[in-house]
């Protein structure tokens, strides 16, 4: 986080995480590049709770906030985009769009 901590997506989490203790709630990361499943109702709380803090010019992740707010259960991953182990880890994404550099090659090799 440290060398990201100006871009949009470093500030997002940050903002996830300060919000998620403010409410007293855990701040495990949930932004992995895989398939998460969303119950529509506990989604509508979720995105309902965390409008006002997007009215103010915060952005948020999604994921996180929905899955530490309703203590989905998880297990530890690797990131399928972390170049220390792509070739160890299953291809879930199917958009090549957002593949580039050497993970890129690879993934487009392997599909």
């Amino acid at each position: 986080m440290n060398a990201r901590k100006y871009d949009t997506y470093a500030r997002a989490l940050r903002n996830t995480h300060n919000l998620l203790r403010e409410k007293g709630y855990d701040a495990l990361d949930f932004e992995l590049h895989t398939p998460m499943v969303f119950k529509s109702d506990l989604l509508k709380i979720a995105i309902a709770e965390m409008m006002p803090y997007l009215f103010n010019s915060r952005s948020l992740m999604i994921r996180s906030y929905y899955a530490n707010r309703f203590g989905i259960e998880s297990e530890y991953s690797e990131d399928v985009k972390n170049p220390k182990n792509y070739k160890e880890l299953p291809i879930i994404s199917t958009n090549e769009m957002t593949f580039a550099g050497e993970i890129g090659a690879y993934i487009k090799e392997k599909l």
